[in-house]
């Protein structure tokens, strides 16, 4: 197996740092433990209000990425001296696997000839004059190209790799409530309904446009009428009445199309042993 290790500048250009073989060792290393640690830890879907505990890692499903991060291997042009203080991010491609693994990039990690790096030999310490890199052991995130689905610990750290992380956490705005009166799969129940959504809190204007966005809509109505599980798990969160001619009906009434907003975010929960609909914020998976 090989690593290869790339670096993303403050430029928007991606360059291959090249190492010797010892160095590769170490690097293939990083990548392996930091993803295994990633997958071994609770997954908890991202919820810019959840802060997640420190054996839970955070994810995106249908996260795309740009093609300029899915054609690295294509990439010639290497990482020079110069280009060391403008290192935004690297990234760490296993050659076997179709997932890459991040880190963050600090100025903290830069071996510069503007700082007095010094190491330590044979009882003494000596001066560092060339250019060089601090890599740590734990990555931030990774990308699964198969399932495209992003993992990461922190959202802060992941939007300085993922600048399209913003549009996950934002607000739908006004502009936008507007189109959705040409959607091919919202029906509106009256221009009430467009009022009452400009009317929403932040929170739950950042969960509509999540529903919007992720696509969850366009899939729920596809499987619809054709899978009995999901049929039944809409009837008994009393979600049916929402159901017509291949549409979602967005209701006027401010609660009810809360509750609309938060059945296709997942935040609704129906126990069949009480026969009670609850209200939930946790996305902690449980382990089948």
């Amino acid at each position: 197996m090989s690593c290869q290790l790339y670096a993303y500048l403050k430029s928007g250009e991606f360059r291959e740092i090249r190492t010797s073989s010892d160095v590769v060792e170490d690097i293939i290393k990083v990548a392996e433990n930091g993803i295994r640690t990633i997958e071994q830890s609770k997954q908890v879907e991202f919820d810019i209000d959840y802060k997640p505990n420190e054996d839970e890692v955070l994810f995106i499903k249908n996260f795309d990425v740009s093609d300029a991060m899915k054609k690295l291997h294509d990439l010639e042009k290497p990482l020079t001296g110069e280009d060391v203080e403008s290192v935004r991010y690297l990234v760490f491609k296993l050659t076997d696997q179709e997932k890459l693994a991040f880190q963050v990039f600090e100025s903290r990690k830069i071996l510069s000839q503007r700082k007095l790096a010094i190491l330590f030999s044979q009882d003494t310490f000596l001066k560092i004059n060339q250019q060089g890199l601090v890599i740590d052991e734990k990555i931030d995130a990774f990308y699964d190209l198969n399932s495209k689905t992003l993992f990461f610990y922190s959202y802060y750290n992941a939007s300085r790799i993922f600048d399209t992380l913003s549009d996950f956490v934002r607000e739908i705005t006004d502009q936008e409530i507007q189109t959705l009166k040409a959607s091919e799969c919202i029906t509106l129940q009256s221009l009430v309904t467009i009022e009452q959504m400009k009317r929403l809190s932040s929170r739950m204007k950042r969960k509509l446009n999540n529903v919007i966005k992720s696509g969850i809509i366009e899939k729920t109505l596809e499987r619809y009428g054709k899978d009995y599980n999901l049929v039944e798990h809409i009837k008994r969160h009393k979600m049916d009445k929402y159901f017509s001619d291949r549409k979602i009906i967005f209701p006027e009434d401010k609660e009810q199309l809360e509750d609309l907003i938060k059945f296709f975010n997942d935040d609704l929960f129906y126990s069949p042993l009480s026969d009670i609909l609850y209200e939930t914020n946790s996305k902690r998976q449980k382990n089948q």
